[in-house]
């Protein structure tokens, strides 16, 4: 399952809002924050998703157990 600020979404409604709001802010930035659920295949599509749409910076929250 994918999310975009609590709302589920597809990857490619992600690739479209994302690219809205890299067209909005010249340098804007992507914060992600996955499970231990998410394979590497599945980060991999959503990151090229990310950087297709025009952000260039991703970034990954990463929390302690």
């Amino acid at each position: 399952e994918l999310y975009l600020d609590g709302s589920k979404v597809s990857l490619e409604q992600l690739k479209s809002s994302v690219g809205i709001e890299a067209e909005k802010t010249k340098d804007s930035s992507v914060v992600l924050t996955a499970d231990k659920d998410v394979t590497l295949d599945g980060l991999t599509k959503i990151i090229d998703a990310i950087k297709a749409s025009g952000i260039k910076k991703v970034g990954f929250s990463i929390q302690k157990k």
